[in-house]
């Protein structure tokens, strides 16, 4: 029975306001950090607000990690809001694993003292499900917030 939620945070619970921006989250964050000029972080991303009050309620029910590639769940704007909701958080770039190697969800499911099966992971990247299903974690890969809240009410 699946008690544990693993979500991406880029692209998933945090957005780019710019459409036609080809990079990163994690890129466009640090860029504007090391531009040394002020900015409003809300001026270039929008969290997914209809999904953090969705996981409010589910944190009754499910225990909830983010497994995320880079730091900009750090952001100060963010911090929050990620402390609410997360128990605890993955970052790829400091674990020194990518999202596609294996190794990365079996240190996880370790961690997290939890088999494989117990665990749904969350992700935009169709890559990056297909590695946590061949660990035997339940992969659902995030279209929009309807199709997300449908597939999790089946769990």
């Amino acid at each position: 029975m699946i008690d544990t939620l693993l979500f991406d945070f880029s692209k998933v619970i945090l957005f780019l306001k710019d459409p036609n921006y080809s990079g990163t989250l994690n890129g466009l964050y640090r860029e504007s950090l090391s531009s040394g000029k002020p900015f409003s972080f809300w001026d270039y991303f929008e969290l997914n607000s209809e999904l953090v009050d969705y996981l409010k309620i589910l944190k009754d029910k499910f225990s909830l990690y983010l497994f995320t590639s880079g730091t900009i769940q750090e952001a100060p704007e963010l911090k929050k809001t990620v402390d609410e909701l997360f128990t605890k958080i993955y970052s790829a770039e400091k674990m020194g694993y990518s999202k596609t190697d294996p190794e990365a969800y079996k240190f996880i499911t370790s961690d997290l003292n939890r088999i494989p099966s117990e665990i749904a992971y969350i992700d935009d990247q169709w890559e990056n499900i297909q590695t946590a299903q061949s660990f035997g974690i339940r992969g659902i890969q995030y279209h929009d917030n309807p199709q997300l809240f449908s597939e999790l009410s089946q769990l």
